[in-house]
């Protein structure tokens, strides 16, 4: 191959980026005006919330999954992506990686929780990590503003165990 060949191709290849990006753009713009993108990753800043929805969008097309799906299941801690745990859980659980479906255990008296699941491949038994309320309390989940681990102590404990597998 020439120069010139190498020259157009790479030309080529710039254009059609560019149309793929403007078209990212376009669709971006069409999701953040409908009142299906959720409010918590919307921004004051325009711009700033038509980037969140090229990146959501980016992250459901590599994730195989439709854009609200992802929407509406990530949220942005300190600057990076997250995911809900009932959203990890419900993706866990379909994966076809367990036999079975994630297992969440309880105490009795509703301060601790454990996860746990067998490997679709090995038969072997994943056991995550203990949480604890005393757990919750030193890392600070219980006290920060807003926290459910207050209303929802149950809930948060096994949303937490999960999320630790």
């Amino acid at each position: 191959m020439n120069q010139l060949q190498t020259t157009d191709t790479q030309e080529k290849k710039l254009e059609l980026e560019v149309k793929k990006f403007e078209l990212e753009q376009r669709k971006a713009i069409a999701f953040v005006a409908t009142d299906f993108f959720p409010s918590h990753l919307r921004s004051p800043n325009k711009d700033a919330t038509i980037g969140t929805a090229i990146i959501v969008l980016d992250l459901a097309q590599r994730m195989n999954l439709g854009a609200l799906e992802v929407a509406q299941s990530i949220y942005i801690v300190k600057g990076k992506p997250s995911f809900e745990t009932k959203f990890l859980v419900a993706r866990l659980n379909s994966s076809g990686l367990l036999k079975g479906r994630l297992n969440t255990i309880l105490a009795p008296d509703g301060k601790s929780a454990y996860c746990e699941a067998i490997d679709a491949q090995t038969g072997q038994l994943l056991r995550g990590t203990k949480i604890t309320m005393e757990m919750a309390k030193r890392e600070g989940w219980i006290d920060k503003n807003g926290s459910k681990w207050q209303t929802m102590p149950e809930l948060m404990i096994k949303y937490r165990a999960q999320s630790f597998l």
